[in-house]
């Protein structure tokens, strides 16, 4: 959940200077497919893949603060 985290902290810039483009992009995707899954088997319950995303949108906006303290901390 972390990597997927850094896009809400740093540019694209930051992360493709950083070398982490590539970690992002395979984090999201994975993301993406994991959600498609859980989506087509919560679909009998009428769970959308919207509503699954924006669970995960939410728990990423939740994790943004401790993960910014770690990333800063000295």
């Amino acid at each position: 959940m972390d990597v997927v985290s850094l896009p809400r902290i740093f540019s694209t810039a930051e992360i493709k200077d950083s070398q982490l483009n590539e970690k992002v992009q395979k984090a999201e995707k994975r993301l993406v497919g994991r959600l498609d899954r859980a989506a087509e088997a919560l679909v009998g319950y009428g769970i959308s893949r919207d509503e699954l995303r924006a669970l995960v949108e939410a728990k990423t906006r939740g994790n943004l603060p401790s993960l910014r303290k770690a990333l800063t901390s000295e």
